[in-house]
C-alpha cells in the first residue's frame, strides 16, 4: 500500500546526503510524495535529481525553532502534516522536538553506524538501509533494490579526448592528497593528451591560489552552486579526488571515479557508483583514525605515501578501458 506522504529531517553534508539517496529512492516505492528539510543547496540539488517534491531550508528561522523552547505554529503544521517522518540525526533535542509534536510516525535514524574495533564496519548506506528494514520502513527484499541503485549511473557513450574532471578538496584538510600531487597530476594528463580541468568550490579558494601561483593556464571550474556542479559531473569521462561530497555526488551521478583515501575509512565511506576506484595505503596499521582522533599524524604518511605516479597509472588504466569500450558497467 501507497502511503501519502513522506518528510525526511536530514542535518548533515552532501556527502551524507548522497549517500542516502539509493534508499531515499527505494522508499519512493511506498510514499507518493517525499519533501526534505535540509539545507537549502541540498534541497535544491535534492530536488533537481528528483529525490525530493519539495525541500524546506533547515536555516529557516521557524524551522530553526525546532532547538528552542518555543516552536513556530508553522513547523508544528507542518510536521504534522505528513503521514511519516524520517529523521537522520544524532541530536536528542531535535528528536524530542519532533516527538512532542505528533502522534504519528516517527522514526530516528543514526546517520552513521558505530565504530567498531575490527575489520568488520558497516558501510554508511548499507546502515541506512538495515535500519529502514529494522524499522520495517522498507522491507527486506527491497535491499535487492537498494543495491542495484547504489550502482546507478548512466552509461556514457564517452567521446575521447573528454573531460578530466579534477576535485583536490574536500570538507576537511585532514582528507586531502597534497595539492603540489594533484598539480603534477593535472600537468601529466595533460602532456598525455588528455583534457584535465580542476573543480574548486568556494571552501576550496586557498587551493585555487596554489593552482595559479606558478602562472601555468590551468583550466579551474567554479561551479555557483550544487545544481551547475551536477550539471558539470555529467560532462566527465573520468574524475579524480579526495574523500568528498563532491566525489560522492561524482559516484552518484555514473561517473568513473579514481578516490584518493587517507585517514578515513572506505569501508564506511567511500562513494557508491558504478565504477568506482579507491587508492589509499593498505601498509599502514594506524589506518583509519578521522573518526578517532583529532588530527593526522605530523607526516600525513597515510596521503603522502600515495604517489602521483600510482594515481596516473590508475587514471590511465581506466582511460584506456573507457576509449576501448566506451561504457563502463
Amino acid at each position: 500500500m501507497v502511503r501519502k506522504s513522506l518528510l525526511i529531517i536530514h542535518q548533515g553534508a552532501l556527502g551524507d546526503l548522497v549517500l542516502t539517496f539509493p534508499v531515499l529512492m527505494c522508499l519512493k516505492k511506498y510514499y507518493s510524495r517525499i519533501d526534505g528539510i535540509c539545507s537549502s543547496q541540498l534541497g535544491k540539488l535534492a530536488c533537481d535529481l528528483g529525490i525530493f517534491h519539495k525541500n524546506i531550508s533547515i536555516e529557516s528561522a521557524w524551522v530553526s525553532s525546532l532547538y528552542s523552547d518555543i516552536i513556530d505554529k508553522k513547523i508544528k503544521d507542518l510536521i504534522n502534516s505528513y503521514t511519516d517522518i524520517i529523521l537522520f540525526s544524532f541530536s536528542k533535542q531535535l528528536e524530542k522536538a519532533v516527538n512532542s509534536l505528533r502522534k504519528k510516525n516517527s522514526y530516528i535514524i543514526a546517520p552513521r553506524p558505530p565504530l567498531l574495533n575490527t575489520n568488520k564496519n558497516l558501510h554508511t548506506a548499507d546502515h541506512l538501509a538495515a535500519l529502514l528494514v529494522k524499522h520495517k520502513i522498507i522491507k527486506h527484499n527491497d535491499l535487492e533494490i537498494f543495491h542495484s541503485l547504489e550502482k546507478t549511473g548512466k552509461k556514457y557513450q564517452i567521446q575521447f579526448p573528454g573531460r578530466i574532471l579534477i576535485h583536490p578538496g574536500s570538507g576537511s584538510r585532514r582528507k586531502n592528497w597534497p595539492v603540489h600531487n594533484f598539480i603534477e597530476l593535472y600537468d601529466s594528463l595533460e602532456k598525455s593528451g588528455h583534457n584535465p580541468e580542476f573543480i574548486i568550490g568556494p571552501a576550496d579558494e586557498f587551493l585555487s591560489r596554489e593552482i595559479k601561483k606558478d602562472n601555468y593556464p590551468r583550466i579551474i571550474n567554479k561551479p555557483p552552486d550544487l545544481i551547475d556542479l551536477n550539471n558539470l559531473l555529467k560532462t566527465g569521462a573520468l574524475y579524480i579526488g579526495n574523500d568528498s561530497g563532491v566525489s560522492h555526488l561524482a559516484a552518484f551521478s555514473g561517473l568513473t571515479c579514481v578516490i584518493i583515501f587517507g585517514s578515513s575509512d572506505p569501508v564506511r565511506w567511500s562513494p557508491k557508483g558504478r565504477a568506482v576506484h579507491v587508492i589509499r595505503d593498505k601498509t599502514l596499521e594506524c589506518l583509519p583514525c578521522f573518526e578517532t582522533r583529532e588530527d593526522n599524524c605530523c607526516n600525513h604518511l597515510c596521503l603522502t605515501s600515495i604517489s602521483v605516479k600510482q594515481v596516473l597509472d590508475t587514471a590511465e588504466n581506466l582511460i584506456f578501458y573507457l576509449k576501448e569500450f566506451k561504457t563502463y558497467t
